[in-house]
């Protein structure tokens, strides 16, 4: 189990821990020679050699643009890519794809139990102005350079980029994260199996009273990560306030949502993740992110410095900017200025091996509890060895040994830190409700969890035998 405290479900106290944003850090730019990145489309991709290939929408002030390819050795110091794909229209050595007036690339998902020629999944999207409509084909590929257009329905009814889609582990399929249709600014799901057919589609997100005012969701890139999923909301922001539309000049920034199925999303913190927002021209939409060898997560997406309607007309300077968040660096806990931060958890039922926390601080204690939430002796704060430093995995160690003897039983786990901030938990264990440990105590770890074909196992009844067992634990 991983533990992020995107909320406070998982807790029992959260006590001079303020909730914030991990914010990543700026690694690099990449500026494509010929052409300014600007749209909503970069992501990073890493090959199976190593490398790192970025896949990118570039335009020139003439008005020509393109789909191209920079490859990198680390993921962060990019060079455009000779790209042994012709086709016509092709207009520079690194354009892998035909792309015309009105086309954007939504997402690529990699699929890595597919045949080969489909590992890779590419949703498009096509405007045609004469038309007013937008079309949306799936193309496929062994090596995200050679892309071929698969039959089936199309995937988006209509709608436009800042499109998520990951392999949803609750529900077995790759879900799809995208607009209702054209024009429509919230955020809708569909489920697909092959990329060829799609489950009617379903509202997940849409701007709240929470909001500033006349802000609107533009979209929401999402990745599965450690048991959940992480979304990236675009967020149109300081619109003016005038009839006819909302879109210039306004900018683009990004916060975050999660979900625990994949279907059904929170919003967090309303403000950018990326970078503390003081109104000056910027839009910045999140691509992808990937593990990097040392565990940190580099993020990939396009930024420019200037606002959504001048972006796409006038730039000259957008680019690929890559980040790096430590990792499980999306939210942090972090201790109030000269006070002691104190975190509980709710019961975790142990399953044996030790814990492992992501934090930093000057100085941070465990103390473990039991089921009756008392100290266990050998394992309380005083038994524990002070940790100083910054560190992704810590593991506490304690006078009393190690964590397997509690193997089976319901615990607590808290912590103390100082000057410093918790990301997250690791161990082998699953939390348990209030209920569940009740029955634990009652019946034993067999029945801890309700079974409503044996609510009263034992042979209990609810008339004598579990009142009489509730009065005896209470006494």
């Amino acid at each position: 189990m991983t533990e992020l405290y995107f909320d406070d479900q998982a807790l029992f106290v959260r006590e001079n821990l303020k909730r914030v944003y991990a914010k990543p850090e700026v690694v690099g730019d990449y500026y494509d020679p010929a052409f300014s990145i600007d749209y909503p489309f970069s992501m990073g991709f890493r090959l199976d050699d190593g490398r790192v290939r970025v896949l990118y929408m570039g335009r020139n002030l003439s008005g020509v643009q393109g789909f191209f390819a920079a490859i990198s050795d680390d993921g962060v110091h990019f060079t455009p890519e000779t790209v042994p794909v012709e086709f016509e229209g092709k207009v520079a050595r690194h354009s892998f794809m035909e792309c015309m007036e009105g086309d954007e690339i939504a997402t690529i998902v990699e699929d890595k139990t597919a045949p080969k020629e489909e590992r890779y999944k590419m949703l498009f999207t096509s405007f045609r102005a004469q038309l007013n409509y937008v079309r949306g084909p799936v193309f496929v590929s062994a090596d995200l350079l050679h892309w071929t257009p698969i039959a089936g329905e199309a995937w988006n009814d209509g709608c436009e980029p800042c499109t998520g889609c990951f392999y949803n582990e609750h529900h077995k399929c790759f879900t799809v994260l995208h607009r209702p249709f054209w024009g429509d600014r919230r955020v809708v799901f569909t489920d697909t199996n092959d990329f060829r057919h799609f489950t009617p589609a379903e509202l997940v997100l849409q701007e709240d009273s929470l909001d500033a005012p006349l802000d609107e969701l533009y979209g929401m890139p999402a990745f599965a990560y450690e048991g959940m999923y992480i979304g990236f909301v675009q967020m149109l922001v300081e619109n003016r306030q005038v009839y006819g539309g909302k879109s210039n000049p306004g900018n683009i920034v990004t916060q975050l949502a999660y979900s625990y199925n994949g279907h059904h999303w929170n919003r967090c913190l309303r403000e950018s993740y990326y970078k503390d927002y003081h109104g000056q021209p910027c839009c910045m939409w999140f691509g992808n992110m990937i593990p990097d060898t040392d565990g940190s997560l580099l993020m990939y997406g396009t930024y420019t410095p200037h606002d959504h309607g001048k972006c796409f007309d006038e730039s000259a300077d957008g680019r690929v900017r890559i980040y790096r968040a430590r990792k499980d660096g999306f939210v942090a806990l972090e201790t109030e200025p000269g006070k002691v931060g104190r975190l509980a958890t709710r019961h975790r039922f142990w399953q044996g091996g030790e814990l492992k926390i992501n934090l930093k601080a000057q100085r941070a204690t465990v103390q473990i509890l039991d089921m009756n939430n008392q100290p266990v002796e050998g394992f309380t704060h005083e038994d524990c060895a002070v940790f100083s430093g910054d560190d992704t995995d810590w593991v506490p160690a304690f006078k009393g040994g190690s964590m397997d003897r509690f193997n089976d039983t319901p615990i607590v786990i808290e912590i103390c830190l100082t000057d410093g901030a918790l990301y997250a938990m690791r161990h082998n264990g699953f939390q348990l409700m209030g209920s569940q440990v009740r029955r634990y105590k009652f019946f034993g770890k067999e029945h801890m969890i309700f079974d409503p074909k044996n609510p009263y196992p034992e042979k209990l009844t609810e008339s004598d035998s579990i009142q009489n067992k509730s009065y005896e634990l209470l006494t």
